[in-house]
């Protein structure tokens, strides 16, 4: 085995967790064709979810197919349409010629501009003359469903990213167009997810917004403490070195249960350890990750103004009560009202989320940092 944890790609198999209730969910709406809309903080391993829940469903059911789509680099409706049709036509077969039979197949009014790579190993180029496609996107805002019909499939598009649309220049009439669309679908269902929950709840969760109730809305939580350790324990042992359940609580504790920190930490840790790990080898593994992150934190740290920082140093001294006349006056933080600003402030440069009412930092090892270096205020 190369290495027992995984972190910053899809964790799939012997790498995937857990998750239990959550997959059990998702293949429910997938089979049933409900739409499903996902939200949870960056990282938490919503894509690594949906694409092993896909992949299991798809093993026992060869009439569903998947489409995945990442608006992450997306930035106008044009760029949408395009990528969205390519990778639909992409999932609509396996072999060139049949991708373009299938795109005479699905456009009569639009013209595509297809272009197939003479090596296999790039990808398709397709595209659309905007004037055109503006005037009626139809038939790429449909595509999916006339998919499922014309080859007799059913199809679950996956869109990661989605609140990007957020960007667009006209979101609201954008949003407007697919849902008028994607609600009349019934062959094709749609799983939505993306990692900025503000946004994301904004869409799906507001009355006033056009995706209000489109499909059944899951809020990820964090894998618990307990199944944490088992994993850590068991992906140890699966390669001939062993770690305490105690030791494996301390990584996912430290980390607060966050699953790309936790991912990251037990890897450093499995590194740092001989046959059996020790504590001393956890510490390690901490200062390791600190030092190879330290210019980035300090980086992101020299961007706050000052009533930011103080924020945050409350946030580490483990406040909770920031509205309080005790608080506003220890922290220097101004008045209730520049309070919300600076939570809002640093909920939109990720560096803090709301969960249930409980403020947190998004990454747990910047927490560690900067009580380190920042207030002076850690302890092993």
């Amino acid at each position: 085995m190369d290495k027992p944890f995984v972190y910053g790609k899809l964790a799939m198999i012997n790498y995937f967790t857990n998750r239990t209730a959550e997959i059990k969910s998702l293949a429910g709406n997938f089979l049933s064709g409900i739409n499903t809309i996902l939200i949870s903080p960056r990282r938490w391993g919503k894509s690594s979810l949906v694409l092993h829940t896909a992949l299991s469903v798809q093993r026992k059911h060869k009439d569903i197919r998947f489409c995945f789509i990442d608006l992450f680099n997306v930035r106008t409706e044009e760029e949408f349409y395009e990528a969205y049709a390519k990778e639909l036509i992409k999932a609509s077969a396996t072999k060139w010629d049949e991708r373009i039979a299938g795109v005479k197949q699905f456009f009569k009014t639009l013209i595509p501009q297809l272009t197939v790579p003479i090596d296999p190993q790039h990808d398709l180029s397709l595209g659309f003359e905007w004037k055109q496609l503006k005037k009626n996107p139809d038939e790429v805002i449909d595509l999916a469903e006339n998919i499922c019909r014309i080859k007799k499939i059913k199809l679950v598009v996956c869109i990661d990213e989605f609140q990007n649309i957020s960007n667009f220049d006209s979101p609201l009439d954008f949003q407007k167009k697919l849902r008028a669309h994607w609600q009349k679908h019934s062959r094709a269902t749609y799983c939505i997810y993306g990692s900025k929950r503000q946004m994301m709840a904004t869409i799906f969760e507001n009355p006033s917004m056009p995706f209000y109730k489109f499909g059944d809305v899951i809020f990820l939580e964090k894998i618990k403490t307990v199944q944490w350790v088992s994993y850590i324990v068991k992906r140890f042992k699966a390669t001939g070195k062993s770690i305490s359940e105690e030791l494996a609580e301390k990584i996912a504790t430290l980390m607060d249960n966050h699953s790309y920190f936790v991912q990251q930490l037990a890897h450093e840790t499995w590194l740092a350890a001989g046959k059996k790990c020790k504590p001393a080898d956890v510490d390690e593994a901490v200062d390791n990750l600190l030092n190879k992150l330290s210019m980035l934190y300090q980086r992101e740290t020299d961007q706050l103004s000052n009533t930011q920082l103080n924020f945050l140093k409350a946030l580490s001294n483990e406040e909770t009560r920031f509205s309080t006349a005790d608080v506003l006056l220890r922290y220097r933080l101004g008045s209730s009202a520049n309070v919300a600003k600076i939570k809002s402030a640093l909920e939109q440069k990720e560096i803090i989320d709301t969960m249930e009412s409980t403020i947190q930092f998004s990454d747990p090892m910047y927490k560690t940092w900067f009580k380190k270096f920042v207030t002076g205020n850690y302890a092993r």
